[in-house]
């Protein structure tokens, strides 16, 4: 039998076991194929080594990577050709016609099925969603049920402070379909910022056993880090010390989900499509504060402090880890369960504040479940996002000279030349080295201008309103054409300068505490 007539019967044989070909949705140039495979039902994809050793196991025969790459590129042509319907392809974690799939990654196949009736382990099938799996994918252990105190025990090994949004943060990560916030580890080093992302990875998505398999480093380039965040369903950055303007769009884009174009190798004009709406964690020190739309989309949390004998080695924290694991699915999967039972009721309730609108949402239904009062969660998560908008004050040179100027001025309105001369004025009384180059100070008015721009969202917070105008009056009062900039404190009233001085300091827990909240302007 020639070559080619070998081919031609692996591909007979391949077509007999495909029971469909379907496209990525997220990727126009990913084909994948469901077979029947040892009594069970399984979804790959064409380009992958696992269709390879697919293919292999098929053949009676010893043939290169090439020969059954050529069989796989046509399988992928004609699905591609006869265009095969498009779906999605999800990564461990689906949300389906009001039902929650997690993919435990076992070699059977099985999965674990949340709905308002109940939660059940069973075989894959065809009327579920289809699951990608990549080579990072780790097996998740079988969840255990019946203890409630669960998701508590493992906040406490963590160390976590805002346990209870930190609780219900967790659980919100099995939300598929849903923009949830990044998760943000910060504090020095020796705090377990690492630990603590990977151990929260392991819990939603693990993809090893060991601390350097569930974090990563952030990839160079752009294109990298969209293939990386495709590939994953979670994706852990561990000790960030600098985030460009560039990579905080993308990390946005991926919360709340987007398209990206990439050039397939070797060509010109073809183009890969990627739709990606992903789940992060990200550690080290806290990200750029010039990013609002970035900060609105972060949960930051502090961990209580780690007195020398508190501390833990690597294996004990692994073994009360693994102790752990199965109660805290088992609980997780339960919360949800009943979730999704109450969740129309809790949106008929909520009224939502801020931009990841469905995670307050759900998050107060979460948190009723778990077994904490009514609003407790909207209230302290609320109350932590305008603890973060006050303490921008304190790092952001502007932002700060700003409030301080408006202190006195219920209206100020001055020329960008004209507002940046009194605003360094105040900054050298308040003590800023405008001169220093590691000081966020504009040094020119267009500067100046696009600062603005891009602090608009914190002043609006701390009750202050920025506008910008072009001056076409010929009355002497500006120059004609100037750019004039108008402060207002939204109701007149000194919110701004009473949420400052509202930040005082716990020697004791190394923290801040903020005792009196402003309102946060919807």
């Amino acid at each position: 039998m020639s070559e080619l007539e070998q081919k031609a019967e692996i591909y007979r044989i391949a077509m007999e076991r495909i029971c469909k070909l379907v496209i990525s949705q997220e990727n126009n140039d990913e084909v994948y194929a469901i077979v029947k495979s040892s009594r069970k039902l399984e979804t790959i994809n064409l380009s992958s080594k696992r269709a390879i050793d697919w293919l292999r196991q098929l053949d009676l025969m010893i043939h290169s990577q090439t020969f059954y790459k050529e069989i796989l590129d046509k399988i992928a042509s004609k699905a591609k050709w006869e265009e095969a319907r498009k779906s999605v392809i999800h990564n461990r974690i689906a949300y389906h016609k009001n039902c929650i799939y997690y993919d435990l990654g076992k070699t059977d196949g099985r999965i674990v099925k949340v709905s308002s009736v109940g939660v059940e382990t069973i075989p894959y099938n065809r009327s579920m969603p289809l699951f990608r799996k990549s080579a990072s994918t780790q097996s998740q252990v079988e969840p255990r049920f019946g203890d409630f105190e669960a998701l508590d025990k493992f906040s406490h090994l963590l160390r976590i402070e805002d346990s209870q949004i930190y609780q219900v943060h967790l659980v919100a990560m099995f939300l598929e379909h849903l923009p949830i916030p990044i998760m943000d580890f910060g504090g020095p080093a020796g705090t377990m910022k690492s630990t603590d992302s990977a151990l929260t990875k392991r819990v939603i998505d693990p993809n090893g056993v060991k601390q350097e398999d569930n974090i990563s480093s952030m990839p160079k380039s752009i294109d990298n880090m969209n293939i990386q965040l495709y590939n994953r369903y979670l994706v852990v950055y561990d000790n960030l010390s600098h985030i460009t303007k560039e990579i905080s769009d993308t990390l946005c884009k991926a919360i709340t989900g987007s398209s990206n174009s990439k050039r397939i190798l070797y060509t010109d004009m073809d183009e890969i499509l990627l739709s990606i709406q992903r789940k992060l964690i990200i550690n080290g020190i806290s990200p750029n504060l010039n990013q609002p739309d970035l900060q609105d989309r972060i949960i930051s949390y502090e961990r209580l402090p780690l007195e020398e004998n508190d501390r833990l080695t690597e294996e004990e924290i692994e073994e009360k880890f693994m102790g752990l694991l199965p109660s805290v699915l088992g609980q997780i999967f339960t919360t949800l369960q009943k979730a999704v039972d109450i969740i129309d009721q809790v949106k008929k309730e909520i009224r939502p504040k801020t931009r990841m609108a469905d995670f307050e949402i759900w998050g107060e239904a979460i948190s009723r479940v778990i077994g904490f009062q009514p609003y407790s969660f909207l209230n302290k998560y609320h109350n932590k996002i305008k603890r973060k908008s006050i303490e921008l004050v304190e790092v952001q040179p502007l932002v700060k000279t700003i409030v301080k100027l408006m202190e006195t001025n219920p209206t100020y309105e001055n020329s960008m030349e004209g507002i940046l001369k009194e605003l360094r004025l105040i900054a050298m009384r308040v003590g800023i080295d405008i001169g220093n180059r590691y000081e966020r100070f504009p040094k020119s008015s267009s500067k100046l201008s696009s600062e603005l721009e891009i602090i608009q969202p914190h002043l609006a917070k701390l009750g202050i309103k920025y506008q910008k105008i072009t001056y076409t009056k010929s009355d002497g009062k500006y120059s004609k054409n100037a750019m004039i900039v108008t402060f207002t404190k939204l109701g007149g009233g000194s919110e701004a300068s009473e949420s400052i001085s509202s930040i005082s300091y716990s020697k004791n827990k190394k923290k801040r505490e903020i005792v009196d909240y402003f309102s946060i302007v919807p």
